[in-house]
């Protein structure tokens, strides 16, 4: 499994409102039995080796919106790195340069993270579209902004049922047994647990891959 943290460039790693998430990442690295990287530690080197050998992905991270861009593939971005060495991730930049294998499996809690834009011949361009013909098979992501603390709790919530299933876990199921879980009560504001949106085949193989093995688990925390 491969996990990337990552924070806006400009932000102080120690800002509190990314703690939660954080917690979720190293919480998540403990379930996978899988070490941790954190924030700077994650370059477009380490994302693009990492995504090609692991079948199953989960970014915690942050998108930003040009709204002066025009072209839908460089609107929305994944931004990482520091105020010093910043870099982005395109859906450009995906389709020219990341190939995921067959049959993978991402989550994406990042804000607008499921905002496309209709091309010409009514082509959705964007950053799921993307991951998708890079070789996703199926991804996850929200359709606004989400708090640190909403994106940790579906985490916790995703994989919990995630690894309740056998060797073909149901990932609708899981992903609504997460939903269902952020407002049992039933008095969550809507906002809250209604963005996130599931992309794909609904369905994903763990067949040779054991939970709590390295096998094909690789996992990036953004130190």
């Amino acid at each position: 499994m491969t996990i990337f943290h990552g924070i806006p460039p400009c932000s102080n790693v120690q800002d509190d409102r990314f703690t939660v998430g954080r917690k979720a990442i190293r919480d998540l690295a403990t379930r996978f039995n899988t070490r941790p990287v954190l924030d700077q530690n994650l370059t477009r080197e380490k994302f693009t080796d990492k995504t090609s050998t692991s079948s199953l992905i989960h970014i915690h991270s942050h998108i930003e919106c040009d709204k002066n861009e025009n072209d839908p593939l460089k609107r929305y971005y994944l931004s990482f790195g520091t105020a010093v060495q910043p870099w982005t991730l395109t859906p450009k930049d995906v389709l020219e340069s990341i190939h995921f294998p067959a049959g993978s499996h991402i989550t994406m809690v990042a804000c607008d993270g499921a905002q496309f834009r209709i091309g010409p011949g009514d082509e959705l361009l964007g950053i799921v579209p993307a991951l998708l013909c890079a070789g996703a098979s199926s991804v996850i992501s929200t359709l606004w902004k989400t708090a640190d603390n909403v994106g940790a709790t579906f985490t916790n919530g995703f994989y919990e049922a995630f690894e309740a299933d056998g060797g073909m876990v149901d990932v609708a199921r899981a992903f609504q047994r997460a939903v269902i879980s952020m407002d049992e009560g039933e008095r969550e504001p809507l906002y809250n647990w209604a963005g996130f949106v599931l992309h794909g085949y609904w369905k994903f193989g763990r067949d040779g891959m054991e939970i709590g093995k390295r096998s094909r688990l690789a996992e990036v925390e953004v130190r």
